[in-house]
């Protein structure tokens, strides 16, 4: 059975304590509309859109189908009640979501291809050793530590505006003789790996085929800025959107806190002074790579940790 992952549509089985006998899981129990239900991210709780089966039919275990729509959240809360009598008792499926899990990882990051960076072995399969390929990850948002308007008008709000996804803006107004150049400095924590730089917000450069905002990372094998998306923010944009780019390991300082450097830009030299750049979030992830090992003793010293929580109120054989 895969790994929940979020806005990715998951199966998982559970079995229903009998009310009669809680020894016993209840054989082939009756399930009708209501009898489970979902919160998301401690919503109110509305019925499942697909209705649990038992399977294989007559036995005890019971299929519980979450679509993509109900996967797409931070905290999964299932919850079921025989709404319609006593035969089975009530209990509880919790999943903490994340967009990346161990199923992804390898595709999503030891697979880069080896021409993205300057230094043969620096990054992708070659580093990708069995030990890591066995390894869990866990992902960190991390938000900047600074923020420069190098280029452009500091109009309203901060760097520290971006933490959250709120509405609160960061406004650069473009210059009309210099454009915009907006720098951001991340610390990545001790050892994670590079992921991506994520922004939502947009820009409002117009004609848009020729207002756009470039990405630049700092790259700190050849010393020197580098170009890693050209369209990365497309202008004429009067709504927000999310904008995401991978950045690599030749991006990150090691020696000085892990430190990363992104640069937005206009990408020509034909500036407006009404255009503009409103972000409402940034961020850069990083990787933790866990090993089997890392896993065995969190369990082990903190089993209410687990991604997946199961819980029945009823059940006399369960302590607490």
């Amino acid at each position: 059975m895969a790994l929940p992952q979020k806005g990715v549509a998951y199966d998982f089985y559970v079995t229903l304590v009998s009310f009669a006998d809680p020894s016993v899981f209840q054989t082939n129990p009756t399930l009708a509309t209501g009898d489970f239900k979902i919160s998301k991210d401690g919503g109110a709780f509305n019925n499942l859109a697909t209705l649990p089966v038992v399977t294989p039919s007559g036995d005890k275990a019971v299929k519980v189908s979450l679509s993509a729509t109900e996967m797409t959240t931070d905290k999964v809360f299932v919850l079921w009640i025989d709404v319609a009598g006593n035969e089975w008792q009530e209990g509880a499926y919790v999943i903490d979501l994340s967009v990346e899990n161990v199923d992804t990882l390898v595709d999503a990051f030891w697979n880069a291809l080896l021409d993205n960076h300057t230094v043969a072995g620096t990054y992708g399969e070659e580093l990708a050793t069995k030990a890591d390929l066995a390894a869990a990850s866990s992902t960190s948002n991390n938000f900047a530590i600074s923020g420069t308007v190098i280029e452009g008008s500091d109009d309203s709000g901060a760097y520290t505006d971006t933490y959250s996804r709120d509405g609160v803006y960061w406004q650069i107004g473009e210059n009309g003789t210099n454009g915009i150049t907006l720098e951001l400095v991340f610390n990545l924590p001790e050892d994670d790996k590079p992921g991506a730089f994520d922004i939502f917000g947009r820009y409002t450069g117009n004609p848009p085929t020729t207002h756009h905002l470039q990405l630049q990372a700092y790259n700190y094998e050849t010393s020197s800025w580098e170009q890693i998306a050209d369209k990365f923010m497309p202008g004429g944009n009067t709504s927000d959107a999310m904008y995401e780019h991978e950045y690599y390991e030749r991006h990150i300082d090691r020696d000085n806190n892990n430190e990363v450097k992104i640069r937005l830009m206009h990408h020509v030299t034909s500036y407006n002074a009404s255009h503009a750049l409103y972000i409402d979030y940034a961020a850069a992830s990083s990787i933790e790579i866990i090993t089997a090992a890392d896993i065995a003793d969190a369990v082990a010293t903190h089993p209410e940790t687990a991604t997946i929580t199961v819980l029945n109120s009823r059940d006399p054989n369960v302590n607490g």
